[in-house]
């Protein structure tokens, strides 16, 4: 709370009086809330006759017998004089700083971080006053930009240079090449990095020693052939040439008559460590030839068909696969077939041992047909001298998560096949499937 002049009340509570005065005496003490208005019959002020008030003002006519602690003779009186100071004695300045003075030029100036002479390629270019002006003059494809705000100077270069003792490339590229009787590719040339010409022809007036390269041999050589089978041509490189031999004993690689046992007459390494040859062998008359392959056992052995110069590959006999099976590219006749065939072992009642004893000359064919399509028969053969069935590829299939079931039978030669799947407890047909068939031909 702070000093209240209504209190205490005069028709207030005794109980309220105690409290209330405290803070009254409280106020007047801690809180300065009297303000005098004279002391001593004086007002405080600036004034001659004031109390003095330290308020920033001029206090007038005030007489202070101490000024920071000092007395009057502390300071010097208004008019005094100093003695001219000389080199040798204290005056207005020390002896010392009058000697420094006097070692100033007249005219003398604030000391300046310039350059008085310039060197330029060891011409001296000095100063003629103190306010020279050095010039900067821009050559021939050169170009200076001032920065007067940092007190730069760039100096670049401005446009194509007509001679220079170095540069870094050339500013038009250029096409280096040989011609006449040594011919080489122009090559682009900037002048950033090192270029080879490639020389594709040399065409000399005269030549001596060997050359690496010759369009055809100065002297015509020889080539022939010597042993059982024999040959020549004259070669002189300039083209390509074809000997004509001649074998003494036809047919034969090697004279065999008069030995027994196993011959290589061609043998190759192939797909890096298998093996391949081709040989004769036996002993007194029951001579043999081979074609065999070598490693690992499974090495197969084919005999191919190619159009143009073994360009495209038209079919594949597989005399021994990699299992020891024979594949046949296409229809395989015989006077007669022995033994019973893995597709079946009877047709119509009949067994194979039967059909080969009642005819000379069978023929089978077999694959896989799509419904609807026609039962081929083979070469040669009409239906009269045909047998065909039918075989589903796959007894089940699958459809929509639902498994079904395959039916295959023909109908004259035309095939039908479908398959069936459940839905809705009712079997539903779902189209044709592709299915084996056989057809033997018996003449």
């Amino acid at each position: 709370m702070a000093f209240d002049a209504q209190k205490p009340q005069d028709q207030g509570y005794l109980a309220d009086f105690p409290p209330e005065m405290r803070e009254q005496l409280r106020a007047i003490i801690h809180d300065e809330i009297v303000n005098a208005g004279l002391l001593m019959g004086l007002i405080p002020g600036n004034a001659g006759g004031n109390i003095a008030v330290n308020n920033g003002s001029l206090n007038q006519n005030l007489n202070a017998a101490m000024l920071e602690g000092k007395s009057a003779e502390a300071f010097a009186l208004t008019g005094h004089t100093h003695g001219a100071a000389t080199v040798s004695s204290d005056g207005m300045m020390t002896a010392a700083d009058k000697v420094k003075l006097n070692s100033i030029h007249a005219g003398a100036e604030e000391n300046q971080n310039t350059f008085s002479v310039v060197d330029v390629g060891g011409t001296l270019l000095q100063a003629d006053n103190k306010t020279d002006t050095l010039t900067f003059a821009a050559g021939n494809n050169i170009s200076l930009i001032p920065d007067a705000v940092n007190d730069r100077i760039t100096i670049g270069l401005s446009g194509a240079v007509e001679s220079a003792n170095a540069a870094g490339k050339l500013s038009v590229e250029r096409t280096i090449a040989i011609d006449g009787k040594v011919n080489a590719a122009g090559v682009a040339f900037d002048g950033t990095r090192n270029i080879s010409l490639n020389v594709t022809n040399v065409t000399a007036d005269s030549c001596t020693g060997n050359a690496a390269t010759a369009t055809r041999l100065n002297t015509s050589r020889i080539l022939r052939l010597a042993g059982n089978t024999s040959g020549e041509a004259s070669f002189d490189g300039s083209g390509n040439v074809t000997i004509d031999t001649t074998t003494t004993s036809a047919q034969c690689v090697e004279e065999m008559s008069a030995r027994n046992g196993f011959k290589e007459l061609v043998k190759a390494c192939m797909a890096l460590n298998d093996y391949f040859r081709i040989g004769v062998g036996g002993d007194n008359n029951g001579g043999y030839a081979e074609i065999a392959t070598a490693d690992d056992g499974n090495e197969p052995i084919v005999v191919r068909q190619y159009t143009g110069m073994f360009q495209n590959l038209i079919r594949t006999l597989t005399l021994l696969d990699g299992n020891g099976n024979t594949t046949f590219p296409g229809h395989v006749t015989a006077q007669a077939f022995h033994g019973n065939a893995d597709s079946a072992s009877r047709l119509e009642g009949h067994s194979l041992a039967q059909i080969q004893a009642m005819a000379t000359k069978v023929a089978v064919l077999s694959g896989t047909i799509a419904h609807g399509a026609t039962i081929p028969l083979p070469e040669g053969y009409t239906e009269e001298q045909c047998k065909w069935m039918v075989s589903m590829t796959y007894p089940w299939t699958e459809y929509k998560g639902t498994r079904g079931y395959v039916t295959c039978y023909t109908e004259g030669r035309i095939v039908r096949s479908a398959y069936y799947w459940k839905a809705a407890g009712k079997w539903i047909w779902s189209g044709g499937v592709t299915v084996n068939y056989i057809v033997i031909g018996v003449k």
